[in-house]
C-alpha cells in the first residue's frame, strides 16, 4: 500500500530537515487527511529526494537506515537528483514526492518553487509535538521564511569544522590540530604539509569556499535584507577573503597543484579518495560519507 503523509520540515541555517507534498507534487489540502493521525501499523511507501545530489549509500547511512529501523513497516525509496529530476520537473512528470531532506539553501528551489510547502501546525498540535525540544533558533527561522506557518521540523544541525587527516600528519610528523586554533595558526601548520613526496603533493589546509562564506564568524549574510544589494563592499568581507583565502594560495606547492589540475580548487576527492589533503574544513556532515569509512581521521573546531 503507497500513501502520503504530509510531514514537511524546513532547514535552517544549516540544519537539515524533511518536507513532503502529496502525490503528484500538488499541496494537499487543509481538510481530510493531512490532519490524520498515522497508523504505524499500516505498511506505507514513501518516495524521498534531496536537492543535495546525495548519493544513495550516503543517504542511507545518514537518513534512511534510521527511518526503516523507526518505521519497520515502512519502506522508503530514495530519488537521487540529478539531470531531469530536480523537483520542479519531478513534480511535473508526476512523481509522488512524500519526503525531501533539503539544507537551508535549498528550500527555494526545493520546496517553494515547485509548490509542496504545507503547513504542519495542526498536526503539531493534534499530535503534541513538543516544539521545545529543538533548537528555537531554528523554528524562529523556519516561521520567518514560511510567514509565520511552519512546513516542517529539524532534524539535525551541522556546523562547520576542520576534518585532518592523520595518516598525514604522522608521516610528516607534524602534531595535530586542536580545538580553538585560529585561522592563523592552521594556516602555519598548513606549511608544515605542504610537501611533494614520492610523486605525490600533498597539501596541507583547503576549505571549501561556499560553506565557509555562509557560516563566516561576522555572520555576514550576501544581500543586505532592507536594501537587497550585495554585501560584499563590506570591510569585514575583505578581512574574510584575506584571512582565510590568501594564506594558503601563496604557498608554491598549492599554486602548482592548481595550475596542474587546470585551476580547479582541490577539496573533498582531494581529502577522501586522493587522501593527498591534510585538512578540509567543511560541514560536520561529511564524517557520514561513505568513503571516510576505515579513514584514519578526525576533527577540530573552525574558527571561521
Amino acid at each position: 500500500m503507497k500513501r502520503n503523509i504530509y510531514v514537511t520540515a524546513l532547514t535552517v541555517s544549516l540544519l537539515t530537515g524533511i518536507t513532503a507534498g502529496c502525490s503528484g507534487g500538488s499541496a494537499p489540502s487543509s481538510e481530510g487527511k493531512a490532519a490524520e493521525k498515522v497508523d504505524f501499523n499500516v505498511p506505507l511507501e514513501f518516495t524521498l529526494t534531496s536537492s543535495g545530489a546525495t548519493s544513495p549509500e550516503n543517504f542511507d547511512l545518514a537518513v534512511t537506515q534510521f527511518l526503516q529501523k523507526k518505521f519497520p513497516n515502512w519502506k522508503f525509496h530514495y530519488i537521487q537528483r540529478t539531470q531531469g529530476t530536480t523537483a520542479q520537473e519531478l513534480v511535473t512528470a508526476g512523481t509522488a514526492i512524500d519526503i525531501v531532506l533539503e539544507a537551508h539553501t535549498g528550500i527555494i528551489d526545493g520546496v517553494i518553487n515547485p509548490g509542496i510547502q504545507y503547513d504542519i501546525s495542526d498536526l503539531i498540535k493534534k499530535n503534541n509535538i513538543d516544539l521545545n525540544r529543538f533548537e528555537p533558533v531554528t523554528i524562529d527561522a523556519m516561521k520567518t521564511m514560511a510567514n509565520g506557518q511552519i512546513w516542517g521540523l529539524p532534524v539535525s544541525m551541522m556546523s562547520v569544522v576542520t576534518f585532518y587527516n592523520k595518516d598525514i600528519f604522522d608521516k610528516f610528523g607534524v602534531p595535530y590540530p586542536k580545538d580553538g586554533m585560529t585561522w592563523d595558526e592552521l594556516t602555519e601548520l598548513s606549511k608544515k604539509l605542504n610537501k611533494a613526496e614520492d610523486g605525490t603533493q600533498y597539501l596541507g589546509l583547503v576549505g571549501n569556499t561556499g560553506h565557509m562564506l555562509l557560516m563566516n564568524n561576522f555572520s555576514l549574510p550576501y544581500v543586505d535584507a532592507q536594501t537587497s544589494k550585495s554585501t560584499f563592499n563590506n570591510d569585514k568581507w575583505r578581512t574574510i577573503m584575506e584571512t582565510v583565502f590568501k594564506g594558503e594560495s601563496q604557498d608554491s606547492g598549492f599554486k602548482k597543484y592548481l595550475v596542474d589540475n587546470k585551476n580547479k580548487m582541490p577539496g573533498k576527492d582531494e581529502f577522501i579518495k586522493k587522501k593527498n589533503l591534510a585538512m578540509y574544513v567543511y560541514f560536520s556532515e561529511l564524517a557520514t560519507d561513505s568513503n571516510m569509512q576505515g579513514m584514519n581521521f578526525d576533527m577540530v573546531s573552525a574558527d571561521v
